[in-house]
């Protein structure tokens, strides 16, 4: 069995950066559509490997 063993030093986010980082990453999730089966970024490109999920929880819709 191998082990290994590492320290991390962890510095607090600003709090500025963190409201702004999760407004963008919110505004993209609702921008977000799945077509055929494919789930399509805001400027059309689509997104490898995701694919849309099915059933009553499904989120993304063609607008």
């Amino acid at each position: 069995m191998v082990r290994t063993a590492r320290t991390v030093a962890l510095a607090p986010v600003p709090r500025p950066w963190l409201v702004d980082a999760l407004g963008a990453l919110t505004d993209l999730a609702e921008s977000t559509v799945a077509k055929d089966g494919r789930v399509l970024l805001p400027d059309g490109r689509q997104v490898p490997e995701l694919r849309p999920a099915e059933g009553p929880g499904e989120l993304l819709t063609e607008p």
